[in-house]
């Protein structure tokens, strides 16, 4: 479908979400209308992927260690197992699950205990 004509039919419905109350529906649909005129949806179906929030927003600051969050996850050697269940503490090493991966390294969380650490490309620690 056109650009032109679908950012017609988004602020038809947009008005039809406010008259009937739906104003967690107007807000995503207002996100999807600003990328779809600003060009950013970018596939045949004008898709537009977008799920963020403040939590993830901090989330990856401290993933990407960007102050004042540097410090807030220990950074480990790849296989190392997990800093809280380890055979001294009288557990087993834990199951590591990858949370995410991003250029320069990848955040694990332990599926046992919760725990997170950072492993980074490089890192001598």
């Amino acid at each position: 479908m056109e650009r032109s004509s679908l950012l017609e039919l988004v602020v038809q419905l947009g008005k039809e979400f406010r008259r009937r109350g739906m104003g967690r529906h107007v807000e995503k649909l207002r996100v999807y209308y600003l990328a779809l005129k600003q060009g950013l949806a970018a596939s045949a179906r004008n898709t537009v992927e977008l799920s963020w929030s403040e939590d993830l927003t901090l989330e990856w600051m401290r993933t990407l260690q960007i102050a004042p969050f540097e410090d807030v996850y220990p950074v480990k050697e790849h296989g190392v197992p997990c800093f809280r269940c380890n055979p001294e503490k009288g557990s087993s090493r834990g199951t590591p699950r990858t949370e995410a991966v991003f250029p320069g390294g990848a955040r694990f969380s332990c599926e046992t205990c919760g725990a997170k650490w950072l492993v980074l490309e490089g890192a001598t620690h």
